[in-house]
Order: C-alpha cells, then sequence, then structure tokens
C-alpha cells in the first residue's frame, strides 16, 4: 500500500469487509488517520476494540449515509480533526438495505 495516503475514511466499518479494511490500514505504517463510520458506534464492539488498542490513529465517526444531518455532522468532526492537512482516500463501503 505504498503512496495511499496518510488520511483516510471507510464507511460501514463496524464489520466484515469494512472492519477488515480497517483492521489492515492499521499494518499501514502510512497511515497517520483512520476515520471509521459506522451507523452505530455503540454497537461496534470489534471497532471499538480497535479503537482502544490504537486511539491515536483510529477515529470512530458516527454516520447514516442516508441522513444529511448525520452526513454534515460526520463531515465537520472530520475537517476539525485533519485541521487543514487533505483526506486522501475514501473508501465508500456503506451499504444500504431496503426492508
Amino acid at each position: 500500500m505504498s503512496g495511499f495516503g496518510e488520511n483516510i475514511f471507510v464507511t460501514g466499518s463496524n464489520r466484515g469487509i469494512g472492519l477488515a479494511i480497517v483492521e489492515n490500514l492499521l499494518k499501514n505504517q502510512e497511515v497517520k488517520r483512520i476515520f471509521a463510520a459506522c451507523r452505530d458506534p455503540s454497537s461496534a464492539q470489534d471497532l471499538r476494540k480497535l479503537w482502544t488498542q490504537h486511539d491515536e490513529k483510529v477515529y470512530i465517526i458516527q454516520l447514516d449515509v442516508q441522513d444529511d444531518t448525520s452526513i454534515n455532522l460526520a463531515y465537520e468532526q472530520i475537517v476539525r480533526v485533519l485541521d487543514g492537512e487533505p483526506l486522501n482516500v475514501l473508501i465508500n463501503n456503506a451499504g444500504i438495505a431496503e426492508r
């Protein structure tokens, strides 16, 4: 993953492919920050465990990709943390299931 980017945003990161992406990004020394987004962080036990082990690198972001307010709040939180640095990569892994 050389040259992949320092600041990476992963949606749908609470389980499955998204969680595996976060786990693999943590192994890359070039990655400075991982913004790991999911709809309900309080129920994302595995993601929260990664955060406790790597709190300087993992930022859990509450995000519902179907809710404009949630999207705006997530954006504001990321911009605040980046403090002028660029977001290098977006991995849009969130899924939407119709019920």
